[in-house]
C-alpha cells in the first residue's frame, strides 16, 4: 500500500505523524509504484488504457485507476 507521512501539530502542542494515502499521484510517481517505465504509462495513456486527470498544468493518476489498470495486466501461469 502507498502511504505518505503527513506531520501536523496536535491541539496539545506535540507533532503528530499521520499516515494517508494519497488520491492520485504524477506520472513519475506512477511509473515509480508500478515498475514500468514512464514511456509505458505514456503509451497505455495514449491508447486509452490508462486514464489521467489534468488539474492545472499537473498531470495525475488515480491511484484507483492505476489498480485498475495494473489488474488487467495479469498473465496467467505458463
Amino acid at each position: 500500500m502507498l502511504v505518505h507521512r503527513w506531520s501536523t501539530w496536535s491541539d496539545h502542542g506535540r507533532k503528530d505523524d499521520l499516515m494517508f494515502e494519497p488520491l492520485a499521484v504524477p506520472i513519475p510517481e506512477a511509473a515509480r509504484l508500478t515498475g514500468c517505465g514512464r514511456s509505458t504509462l505514456y503509451s497505455e495513456i495514449a491508447k486509452g488504457n490508462l486514464r489521467i486527470r489534468k488539474i492545472g498544468s499537473r498531470t495525475l493518476i488515480a491511484i484507483e485507476d492505476l489498480r485498475s489498470w495494473l489488474a488487467t495486466k495479469i498473465v496467467e501461469g505458463k
